[in-house]
């Protein structure tokens, strides 16, 4: 609002947190069902039920990456000791063995996380020193290979789980056989973060594919944006958070606190940020696919591998509803170390291209791939999720902005683009609120007819 109007005038706008909380519930979301039918009810159900706290983070829990590494098996790393599943977590943090060796006290910090357990995102980020949401944004590399069977291939990926497997496990091998086994393992343990991401339902699909799909037939994102802004301002909780906020880019310092603003406000962020509309998408796409196991009735994604085993994949926060999972997912982890038992100590000359292959393959046929019916599953999904006019994707979308409101609102002041708005003029616009609603109140038991 203009710093010259009188205060008591320019700021009674501003909805108070009694009013705020007082408006109605989002209503009943349209266009569901074709998704529920597709997707599961409970999954789409827990991916709509996404409220405050919930981050941006594609991967699987902390916890579920630990239960897969080989009971017994330690690794040690910048002098710190830990078991292999703790090892095969460091993915989500660290760019590689390197990073981690050069960042000791960032190790020692995650791993005291980990073990914690209940760990945000804030608690990442400051144990990696403000690196954490920067890796999960640029996370190609924990995301399936270009597959044109599930999702048309757009040429722009860069990495993928098993490009980042191969490369992590042919170093492992190489370090075996001259005779490293403690460097060896630390490889293989980290690159073991790529080959258990294989084994998660959200992870099957190419992310920079789903992304460039959703972006060849986004023909306005203008009301795109609008749409999922309308979605948002509904939602319980928007409306108090941006409410605190005032524009910090222009004279006039205009209030967060109405719909039009707060699109105002979406599509700054999306012109700051261009990487946040596909990656959202990318990450409604991720969820619903893992919430497949979610839903009784649908009992997860349809695989099967090389081995010839078939069942139903689980995915991030669902591995515990699928004991096949776990089970032949710890089993390619256990034959990565049997790969570098095998070659222990056999020299370089051993380590010849075909040799290194053929150890990578006998882990890569337990990696699950859809059967027909997975296909048929992931084409469903994808479809609908990558659909700027489709009504589940517009409201599954608002739903991820208002659980990751304050982040959005931490990065955009970071940006200098919005600022929270001094407490006094909070305080005086609520009361201003209080004395409206105490006016409107008297009036009615007046008689008087208020607007």
């Amino acid at each position: 609002m203009r710093r010259d109007l009188p205060r008591a005038v320019g700021r009674t706008s501003r909805a108070a947190p009694a009013a705020a909380a007082a408006r109605p519930r989002p209503r009943a979301v349209d266009g569901l069902p074709a998704l529920q039918r597709a997707a599961g009810n409970r999954a789409v159900a827990g991916l709509l039920a996404a409220r405050s706290g919930a981050t941006v983070v594609q991967r699987y829990e902390t916890e579920e990456h630990a239960t897969l590494g080989a009971p017994g098996t330690r690794v040690t790393v910048a002098g710190i000791d830990m078991t292999q599943g703790e090892m095969i977590t460091m993915g989500d943090f660290f760019t590689g063995v390197d990073q981690m060796e050069a960042h000791p006290q960032q190790v020692r910090d995650v791993l005291a996380a980990i073990r914690r357990g209940g760990a945000g995102t804030a608690d990442w980020q400051r144990a990696t020193g403000g690196r954490y949401l920067e890796l999960a944004t640029a996370n190609q590399a924990h995301f399936g290979p270009p597959n044109a069977a599930l999702v048309p291939v757009s040429g722009t990926s860069t990495a993928d789980h098993r490009a980042a497997f191969v490369a992590g496990h042919s170093r492992a091998l190489w370090e075996s056989a001259l005779g490293h086994p403690d460097v060896a393992q630390r490889h293989n343990s980290f690159a073991g973060h790529f080959l258990t991401d294989a084994f998660a339902a959200g992870h099957v699909v190419n992310k920079a594919d789903v992304m460039a799909r959703f972006a060849a037939r986004l023909t306005d994102a203008d009301a795109f944006l609008s749409a999922v802004a309308a979605r948002a301002w509904a939602i319980p909780g928007v409306v108090a958070t941006m409410s605190r906020y005032e524009e910090n880019s222009t004279p006039l310092h205009l209030d967060f606190d109405t719909q039009g603003m707060f699109e105002r406000f979406l599509k700054g962020v999306s012109e700051a940020k261009p990487e946040l509309v596909p990656n959202s998408i990318a990450k409604v796409v991720h969820d619903v696919l893992n919430g497949l196991a979610g839903d009784a009735s649908v009992g997860g994604l349809d695989v099967a591998n090389d081995r010839g085993d078939t069942w139903r994949l689980s995915g991030d926060g669902t591995l515990a509803r699928s004991p096949d999972t776990q089970r032949i997912a710890a089993a390619a982890v256990a034959q990565s170390n049997a790969n570098l038992a095998a070659v222990a100590g056999t020299g370089a000359p051993a380590m010849t291209p075909e040799r290194t292959d053929a150890l990578v393959a006998s882990v890569w046929t337990f990696v699950p791939h859809p059967t027909a019916a997975g296909t048929a599953q992931i084409d469903a999904i994808v479809g609908r999720l990558t659909d700027p006019a489709n009504a589940a994707l517009v409201d599954a979308f608002a739903q991820l902005i208002a659980g990751n409101l304050d982040a959005i609102v931490e990065g955009a002041t970071a940006l200098g683009k919005i600022r929270p708005i001094p407490p006094s003029l909070l305080e005086e616009a609520q009361r201003g609120w209080q004395r409206l609603n105490d006016w409107r109140t008297w009036a009615g038991a007046a008689g008087v007819q208020v607007p």
